[in-house]
């Protein structure tokens, strides 16, 4: 069984680390499993766990059916990265539905755009829908630091438990390695 964490973006305790897992060469969907953060110390010591651990974090966004943009600001999704959306109202006449998940084609710091399959033209959005939408990039887990945890910490690594069984990420359970910068406010 294969499983690995990609993308990590460490920083001060202003900034919460995130990663994309995968099992198996595929995201890993986090829905109906317990997410939670393991961190040591570079002497191998637990670090007591007091930051927040989000699987599947979401962020906002906004469809723009004159531009053909999905808006997100620093939304941090990079080509191919595969993504669901979700609603308070409805996607109805928009182009996207909630029930499929679509890859990435296209992004900027502020907007993306969506296939369903990679290496084709985004989907036209058609229209804004109703309510509030939000996106996820499947297989995402975040961890936002308590301040107390930073000077202490050398090594994380995200634990995923159902039904009694334990998967890390990575696999090693050794943690990968992280370097704590101060990236600013």
């Amino acid at each position: 069984m294969s499983n690995t964490v990609d993308r990590r973006i460490i920083g001060d305790t202003q900034h919460a680390v995130s990663a994309i897992c995968y099992l198996n060469g595929q995201p890993y969907d986090w829905a109906g499993k317990t997410a939670s953060t393991v961190l040591e110390a570079d002497d191998g010591t637990a670090v007591t766990e007091a930051g927040i651990t989000t699987a599947h974090p979401t962020q906002t966004v906004t469809l723009d059916s004159t531009n053909n943009w999905i808006k997100c600001n620093r939304h941090g999704m990079q080509l191919g990265d595969q993504v669901r959306f979700t609603t308070s109202g409805s996607l109805s006449g928009t182009g996207l539905d909630i029930t499929l998940d679509y890859i990435v084609v296209e992004t900027t710091p502020f907007w993306f755009r969506v296939a369903l399959t990679p290496n084709t033209v985004g989907i036209t959005i058609a229209g804004a829908g109703s309510g509030a939408h939000t996106v996820t990039i499947v297989g995402s887990i975040q961890y936002a630091y308590d301040p107390t945890e930073v000077q202490a910490l050398k090594r994380i690594w995200f634990k995923s438990t159902s039904g009694g069984k334990d998967t890390h990420f990575p696999a090693a359970k050794q943690g990968a390695t992280v370097d704590i910068q101060a990236l600013g406010n």
